[in-house]
């Protein structure tokens, strides 16, 4: 699962979607990459197109655990886990920035959206 921010563009030397229904700043899920010779062309979740992949940023995607139900226009407090380079994992307690969206993905399992990051987080 890949997440992509929306910046704002809106140039395009092909054929793509116009960015009407886009929101400058917002974490979208990358449903779909096509790659041609000179550009990608995305498809994201719940917006109608296909976008010129030079708009958006890529978005880190987290696991971590918490203790503390997460609130939305609040830090959230964590453990975060993060695979390095050498596969080992390593773990440290951790203060995101502002949450910005909170999804169930299924009981005690958030996705949780800051402003520079996901997380996926199990409730512990």
């Amino acid at each position: 699962m890949e997440f992509v921010r929306y910046n704002g563009g809106t140039q395009s030397y092909h054929g793509c979607t116009e960015p009407d229904d886009l929101v400058v700043g917002k974490i979208y899920e990358l449903i779909n990459a096509d790659v041609w010779n000179w550009h990608t062309d995305y498809t994201i979740k719940g917006v109608k197109g296909k976008f010129n992949s030079v708009w958006f940023d890529k978005v880190p995607v987290y696991k971590a655990f918490a203790t503390i139900q997460p609130s939305i226009g609040q830090r959230m407090s964590c453990v975060k886990v993060e695979k390095k380079k050498n596969g080992t994992l390593e773990m440290g307690s951790w203060h995101t920035t502002e949450v910005r969206e909170i999804e169930q993905i299924e009981k005690g399992i958030l996705r949780v959206f800051t402003r520079n990051s996901v997380y996926v987080v199990m409730m512990v």
